[in-house]
């Protein structure tokens, strides 16, 4: 079976390669497709076929093949001003991602409704084809996700402000929510300096979601996405009354070498037992070695891998931790180290590779262990 397996992923990345010659360049997200008239539509699809080596702490070393993401959708726009994006995810879990329509009423103003990123997270901000690491980082474990609601954008040549009212993600038989409770979430970035060689970037992103009924909270932290073990829990509080995550970002980015790093706290306030604080963050850093740029996008508030001109070859590394002990909630501290390197073939396929060891505790009186994973990944995107 595992050999079979193997077999199908290999010939569905043989299908892949060449096909992506035969399309376009990626239309952006935001314009919608290339073409004329007023109603323009394109097929939208995201494939990610892992090879995948798992170490545990005290286990044996288990290598497989698998399918990590397939998600399929429609996006396109309507006149000069609508634009919807709808996206359903066939692998994992599956359930809804992007369902969301835009109106643009003007160049720098946006209101988008429907299930989306919530607007806090640089790290969530950045889509899984701005990122050339396998997975994000266990900080990341802190960040809100999707979730349901309606957002108001505004951009100019140095700054992003983003606020909207979001309750929980989409739910259906595939998939769940990933947040509870309804509230306020908002992020501002600010291009510090934008220089022709030099561009630093700050930002701060805020959620508040308050819970109708007494909600049950858990965090919990995987090393490298759904492949690792759960590396840190905490129990489920059946008592929070609302929870406050705050975001702090910054980037720097210099031609071929891109560097950011984040910091996030949540609190949780409980009707009945004492607050608890968890926190997390992570630095990150890139290098074009084959004399590729980074780019900025002024109208999203971030940086990004410029994959326009083609080819390009990047080396990576990430630092991250996550502490979830507060009060009388243990569930346990994590660090997490990768090295990575990632090959774009074209603006539409890359292959990356990421090796993580993460290092942690759970609980507070819980023995040590090590945790190692290594990730080969054929990225497709049309």
């Amino acid at each position: 079976m595992r050999r079979l397996k193997t077999l199908l992923l290999a010939s569905i990345a043989g299908l892949i390669i060449p096909a992506t010659a035969a399309f376009p360049a990626t239309p952006s997200d935001d314009d919608g497709p290339p073409g004329s008239g007023r109603f323009r539509i394109r097929p939208v699809l995201r494939l990610n076929l892992d090879a995948v080596s798992v170490t545990p702490d005290d286990g044996e070393t288990t290598v497989r093949g698998s399918i990590r993401r397939l998600r399929v959708g429609v996006a396109g726009r309507v006149g000069d001003k609508l634009r919807y994006r709808v996206e359903r995810e066939l692998s994992g879990d599956g359930g809804w991602r992007n369902a969301y329509v835009a109106l643009r009423p003007h160049a720098d103003w946006e209101v988008r409704a429907g299930n989306m990123i919530a607007p806090v997270s640089l790290e969530d901000m950045q889509g899984a084809s701005d990122q050339s690491l396998a997975e994000r980082s266990v900080a990341n474990a802190l960040a809100p996700g999707f979730a349901t609601g309606i957002q108001v954008s505004q951009s100019g040549r140095r700054h992003t402000v983003t606020v909207g009212y979001f309750g929980p993600a989409l739910r259906d038989e595939d998939g769940s929510a990933t947040a509870e409770g309804y509230g306020i979430a908002g992020r501002a970035t600010r291009l510090v300096v934008d220089g022709d060689r030099w561009k630093v970037h700050a930002g701060a992103g805020f959620e508040r979601r308050s819970n109708r009924d007494d909600g049950r909270e858990r965090v919990s932290a995987r090393a490298s996405g759904p492949y690792g073990p759960v590396v840190v829990r905490t129990p489920a509080l059946s008592d929070v009354r609302s929870r406050t995550t705050v975001s702090l970002e910054g980037a720097v980015v210099r031609g071929p070498v891109a560097v950011q790093a984040q910091y996030v706290v949540t609190d949780l306030q409980r009707r009945s037992g004492r607050n608890v604080r968890y926190s997390g963050g992570y630095v990150q850093g890139s290098w074009m070695i084959d004399g590729g740029r980074y780019s900025y996008d002024r109208r999203r508030g971030m940086p990004e891998t410029d994959r326009n001109k083609g080819r390009g070859y990047e080396v990576l590394g990430r630092v991250s931790q996550v502490n979830l002990n507060s009060g009388d909630v243990t569930g346990g501290r994590a660090v997490s180290v990768e090295i990575g390197g990632a090959v774009h073939l074209n603006d539409r396929l890359s292959l990356t590779s990421t090796a993580g060891v993460t290092r942690y505790r759970p609980g507070r009186s819980g023995a040590e262990q090590t945790g190692t994973v290594w990730v080969t990944r054929l990225s497709a995107r049309f």
